[in-house]
């Protein structure tokens, strides 16, 4: 599951790097390229990218689990999550202030745009919706294996082929030994 996050993170890094190369472009085409204005732009670029990665986490813890479709979900997985958030916070807001350096640099009002320049603001909203969204979604995975013991048993059973096969011909030559045992009786 880390190297699809990190695979897909890798995609999403190039169409960040886009996005901010665009937004330099389109303000410098204006004469606006050294002023706060970018920084904002670039901000709100920032905080989109953050609610994307956390998408992006959300979706393939997702799929592992209804790919795998374990018995139990791990609980630290809602921490694990959080911490990929962090951490992509962490990466996302230093490659930021690489992009937004010689803007920032030539500002005389920099101290004014510091809330523009970090996800300090954003973190702590999109941390709650990742562990309200993982917990909706491993509500949804439990609920798909049924809501009785009766599903949850067969779910279970009907998730391991092998299984299946095994019990079946068990069953099948269970009952043909019992009917020679029974025809050789009469």
């Amino acid at each position: 599951m880390l190297e699809i996050l990190r695979l897909r993170f890798v995609d999403r890094d190039k169409a960040f790097a886009q996005t901010l190369t665009s937004i330099k472009n389109e303000m410098n085409a204006r004469n606006m390229f050294h002023s706060g204005a970018t920084v904002k732009r670039g901000h709100d670029a920032l905080v989109k990218e953050l609610v994307e990665s956390r998408r992006t986490i959300l979706a393939t813890i997702s799929e592992e689990i209804n790919i795998s479709r374990p018995n139990k979900v791990d609980k630290t997985l809602t921490d694990n999550a959080v911490n990929w958030l962090t951490n992509r916070k962490l990466f996302l807001e230093s490659f930021y202030l690489e992009q937004m350096d010689v803007i920032v640099a030539s500002l005389q009002n920099a101290k004014a745009l510091e809330p523009h320049m970090n996800l300090s603001a954003e973190i702590e909203l999109n941390e709650q919706e990742l562990r309200r969204e993982l917990a909706q979604e491993m509500q949804r995975y439990f609920q798909s294996r049924g809501t009785t013991l009766y599903d949850r048993i067969k779910n279970q059973f009907l998730d391991r082929p092998l299984v299946v096969i095994a019990v079946i011909s068990i069953a099948t030559v269970t009952t043909i030994l019992s009917f020679l045992a029974l025809v050789r009786a009469i």
